[in-house]
C-alpha cells in the first residue's frame, strides 16, 4: 500500500469520528497546555529561587501523573468505538502490520494537532497564569515574555510517551484479538450481574472504617498520620460499593413493580443493570475525582483567604522581641526599661504590649505526673506543652495581685481538666493553689484543637529552675543531650506590641535591633557572651505566607481545572458509549409505541442518575471529611473553623454548576443519539 493511501485513510477516520476524536484533542490539548505552563512557572527566571518552585515542582509530577491516566482512559473509549472498523479493515484484507501503520498515523497526527495545541495555548495564556501567581502571592510583576525551552522539551518529551504508549497498546490490542472478535465487538451483550455481597460487605466496612476514622480522630497529629489511611479505606469503600452496591440497588428498585414498570424508569433500570459491572469503576472515579476537586479547592482557598488569621495565630503581635538565654531577674528588669526607653525614643505609637519570661518544653502528662517528652508514635497521644511563668510577670500581664508559697503553681490549661490538689514534676510535688480560666499570654496558639497547652505560674525563676531541674532528672527515654533540654526549657523573655502600619513595624523593630546590637557591644567589651535573640514582624510572616498559600491556591486552580475536566470527559465519554449501546433498545421502544417525548423523559432519568449518582456520594465524603481537614488545617495555624466551612460550601456550590452545564450538555448528546438511528 502506498504511504499516501495511509494518510488519506487517516484523515478520512478523523473526520469521521470526529465526535469522538474532538473532545479527545481538547482533553489532551488542555493537559498538555497545563503542563506547559506549570513548566513555564518552574523555569521562569524570577520564580526559580523562591519558595514556591517547591510548590510548582509538586505540581509537574502530579500533572504528569494525571495526564497519563487521563489520556490512557480517553484512549480505551476511542479504541471501543473503533474496534469493529478496524475488523472490518482486516475482513477485507488489510493485513494487521498495515493496520498497524494505519493506527500510527492517526495518532501522529492526533498526537501532533494536540501538543501543537497545547503547547500553543500555554504559550498563549503562560504570561497570564504569570501575573495571576504573582499577584496572588503579592510579589511584583514582570513584564517581559519569555518561552523557556526547558518547558517545550519537557511537555513535548510527556506527550510524546503518552501517545507513543498508546500506540503500543492499540497495536497489541488489535494483534491480539480475532477480526471476527472485533466485528462482533460492539454488539456482544452482557450478563445479568450477580450481586457481591462480600464486595459490598467489603465496601460498608471500608467506607465505614474510613468515616470512623475521620469522626473520631480529635487532635490535629493524629489526624496527620490517619488522613491518608482514612482516604485509602474510603477509595476502597468507594469501588466497592459501586461496583456492588450500586447492583443490589438497581435490583431493589426493579423489585419495586410500581416503579419499574413505568415507561420513564423501565429502560434506564434495565440499561444501567446489565451494564453497571463495567461501568461501576467510570462512577467510582468520578465520585474519587470530584471529591479530590472540593477537598484541594477548598482546602487552597481557605488557607489564602485565612492568611490574616493565620499570621495573627503565630504572630500574636505586630513586632516581637525574644531572648533566648541569659534572663536573669537582674537581667529582665534591665531589659524592660532598656525596651521602655527604646520605644519612647523611635515615636512610634504601641499598644496591647506584652512582655514576661517564661520557660516551656513538651512532655507527657498522664493525669497526675510530668515527665519529658519521649519520641515516637504512642507520645503523640499524651503529650503537652508547658509553658512556666513567674508569678510577678503573671501578676503585671493580668493586673492581679495573687500570691504563692513555694511548692504551689497556678494553672490555666485551656484544653484540659485540671482540679485543685497536687501534680508532679518527675518527683517535685507542687500543690495546684488555683485554676485559672483565662490568661494574657500571647507567645502560644490557643485553639483548642491543637496540641495540649498548659501555662503554669510559680512563685520566682528560683521555683521554675528547680521544676526544670526535677524533670530533667525523671527524663526517661528523652534524648540525652543536656545542651538540647536547656535549649528547650532555659528561661526566655517576651516582648511584643501592636503598631498601626507596616512603617511604624519597620521603625520599631529597627530600634528594637539597635538596642540589643548595642547591648551584644556592650557585653563584649565587659567579656560578657552576647545574649541570643530574635525580632520578628508580621508583615514579614505576612509576605511569606503569601508566597507559599498563594503558591498553593494556584495549583488548585490547575489541577481542580484538570481534574473537574477529567470527570466531566469520562462522564462525556461514557454516556456517549452507552448512548450508542441504547441506541437499539430505544429504537425498538419507539416501534411499540413509545414517544419522543416520553424518551426524552427517560433518558433524562438515567443521565440523572449516573450524572448525580459521584456528585452525591463526593458531597458526604466531604461532609465525613470534613472535622479531619479542619484538624490538619489547625497545624498549618489556620484555626477559623466557620471560614473552611464557608470555603467547603461554596466549592461544591460551584463545583455543582460546572456539573450541572456538563449535565445538560451530555444529556442533548445522549438523546440525539438514542433518538436518531441514522446517525
Amino acid at each position: 500500500m502506498c504511504s499516501s493511501l495511509y494518510h488519506r485513510l487517516a484523515v478520512t477516520n478523523i473526520k469521521n469520528h470526529r465526535r469522538i476524536y474532538v473532545p479527545f484533542v481538547a482533553a489532551s490539548a488542555g493537559v498538555t497546555a497545563m503542563l506547559y505552563i506549570i513548566q513555564f512557572l518552574l523555569n521562569n527566571s524570577e520564580l526559580r529561587s523562591r519558595t514556591v518552585a517547591q510548590v510548582l515542582s509538586m505540581g509537574t509530577v502530579v500533572i504528569t501523573i494525571f495526564s497519563v491516566i487521563v489520556m490512557l482512559y480517553a484512549n480505551s473509549f476511542v479504541m471501543k468505538q473503533r474496534r469493529r472498523e478496524l475488523g472490518l479493515y482486516n475482513v477485507l484484507g488489510m493485513e494487521k502490520r498495515h493496520i498497524a501503520r494505519l493506527m500510527a498515523t492517526e495518532t501522529l497526527y492526533i498526537g501532533s494537532v494536540s501538543v501543537v495545541l497545547g503547547i500553543g495555548g500555554g504559550i498563549l495564556f503562560s504570561k497570564l497564569a504569570l501575573l495571576l501567581l504573582c499577584d496572588l502571592m503579592g510579589v511584583p510583576k514582570s513584564l517581559g515574555f519569555e518561552v523557556p525551552m526547558l518547558a517545550v522539551v519537557y511537555t513535548l518529551a510527556v506527550f510524546g510517551a503518552i501517545f507513543a504508549i498508546m500506540l503500543v497498546y492499540n497495536i497489541s490490542r488489535v494483534g491480539l484479538v480475532k477480526p471476527i472478535e472485533l466485528l462482533k465487538s460492539k454488539s456482544t451483550g452482557e450478563r445479568e450481574p450477580r450481586v457481591k455481597w462480600v464486595i459490598a460487605v467489603v465496601g460498608v466496612l471500608t467506607l465505614g472504617s474510613g468515616y470512623a476514622i475521620a469522626l473520631l480522630t480529635k487532635t490535629p497529629s493524629m489526624a496527620l498520620v490517619l488522613f491518608f489511611v482514612a482516604v485509602i479505606l474510603v477509595i476502597i469503600g468507594t469501588y466497592c460499593l459501586f461496583t456492588a452496591g450500586s447492583i443490589a440497588v438497581l435490583k431493589i428498585m426493579r423489585k419495586n413493580k410500581r416503579y419499574y414498570y413505568n415507561k420513564k424508569h423501565f429502560v434506564p433500570v434495565s440499561g444501567m443493570l446489565y451494564r453497571m459491572k463495567r461501568n461501576a469503576a467510570g462512577l467510582a472515579n468520578i465520585c474519587i475525582l470530584s471529591t479530590m476537586v472540593l477537598v484541594m479547592i477548598s482546602s487552597t482557598v481557605c488557607l489564602y483567604y485565612g492568611m490574616e488569621d493565620l499570621v495573627r495565630t503565630f504572630n500574636p503581635r505586630n513586632v516581637e522581641l525574644i531572648v533566648v538565654k541569659g534572663v536573669d531577674d537582674e537581667y529582665a528588669s534591665q531589659l524592660s526599661s532598656a525596651i521602655d526607653e527604646t520605644v519612647k525614643k523611635s515615636g512610634v505609637t504601641v499598644k496591647n504590649v506584652a512582655a514576661y519570661r517564661n520557660s516551656s518544653t513538651y512532655a507527657y502528662y498522664d493525669g497526675k505526673t510530668f515527665s519529658i517528652y519521649a519520641y515516637g508514635a504512642g507520645s503523640l497521644l499524651r503529650s503537652v506543652k508547658i509553658t512556666l511563668l513567674p508569678l510577678e510577670d503573671y501578676n503585671l500581664l493580668n493586673n492581679t495581685e495573687e500570691t504563692l508559697e513555694r511548692d504551689s503553681v497556678i494553672v490555666y490549661a485551656p484544653n484540659m481538666n485540671f482540679e485543685n490538689g497536687e501534680i508532679y514534676f518527675g518527683s517535685a510535688k507542687m500543690k495546684v493553689e488555683k485554676v485559672v480560666h483565662a490568661m494574657n499570654v500571647v507567645n502560644m496558639i490557643h485553639d483548642d484543637e491543637t496540641i495540649a497547652q498548659v501555662y503554669i505560674v510559680a512563685a520566682d525563676t528560683d521555683a521554675i529552675i528547680r521544676l526544670r531541674d526535677a524533670l530533667e532528672k525523671a527524663q526517661g527515654d528523652f534524648p540525652d543531650d543536656e545542651s538540647y533540654f536547656d535549649a528547650m526549657t532555659m528561661i526566655k523573655y517576651y516582648y511584643g506590641a501592636d503598631v498601626d502600619g507596616v512603617d511604624d513595624e519597620d521603625k520599631l523593630a529597627a530600634a528594637l535591633i539597635e538596642m540589643m546590637a548595642a547591648a551584644a557591644t556592650e557585653d563584649y567589651a565587659t567579656g560578657h557572651e552576647a545574649r541570643p535573640y530574635s525580632v520578628t514582624k508580621a508583615s514579614n510572616d505576612m509576605k511569606n505566607y503569601l508566597e507559599m498559600y498563594g503558591g498553593l491556591f494556584f495549583l488548585g486552580i490547575i489541577l481542580g481545572i484538570i481534574f473537574i475536566s477529567a470527570a466531566v470527559l469520562i462522564m462525556y465519554y461514557k454516556q456517549l458509549s452507552e448512548g450508542y449501546e441504547d441506541r437499539e433498545r430505544y429504537v425498538i421502544m419507539r416501534q411499540v409505541g413509545m414517544t419522543r417525548r416520553e424518551i426524552r423523559s427517560s433518558v433524562r432519568s438515567q443521565v440523572l442518575t449516573v450524572f448525580f449518582l459521584p456528585l452525591a456520594a463526593a458531597g458526604v465524603h466531604m461532609a465525613f471529611a470534613f472535622p479531619m481537614i479542619r484538624l490538619i488545617l489547625t497545624m498549618f495555624g489556620l484555626t477559623n473553623s466557620r471560614l473552611f466551612m464557608i470555603c467547603a460550601l461554596l466549592c461544591f456550590a460551584v463545583f455543582t454548576l460546572v456539573y450541572l452545564a456538563a449535565y445538560v450538555l451530555t444529556a442533548k448528546r445522549y438523546y440525539k443519539i438514542v433518538s436518531s438511528p441514522s446517525e
